[in-house]
């Protein structure tokens, strides 16, 4: 079970919500997919969330990370980055990344059950 971090529950608080519950409903949904560990932080917010998140630089994870542990992060960024400009439309999103949208589904699997 995944929890989410204090400033990702304000932010979800204070946002007004014009598309209603659907928005709200879609934005957790994303959110899940794109967290990592146990806690959804603001990175894994859709980007009219994320607010002054920087669009032009990728976090890269620093610690005792692994390259594949840490490519793995970045490709999970940088498929949140395209499904943030598609506005969440998959096939949309598989087309700007250059892959089949089966592909995307797989990659969006791996990363909401990591």
């Amino acid at each position: 079970m995944r929890r989410i971090d204090e400033a990702s529950l304000a932010r979800l608080a204070t946002y007004p919500w014009p598309g209603n519950v659907r928005e709200l409903e879609n934005a957790i949904e994303q959110a899940l997919v794109f967290a990592t560990g146990d806690s959804i932080d603001v990175r894994a917010l859709p980007a009219f969330l994320r607010e002054g998140a920087s669009e032009a630089a990728l976090a890269v994870p620093g610690g005792n990370m692994s390259l594949p542990d840490i490519l793995d992060d970045l490709e999970r960024q940088l498929l949140q980055r395209a499904y943030d400009r598609t506005g969440g439309v998959k096939t949309e999103t598989a087309r700007l990344l250059g892959i089949k949208t089966s592909a995307l589904y797989y990659k969006l699997e791996k990363y909401a059950s990591a």
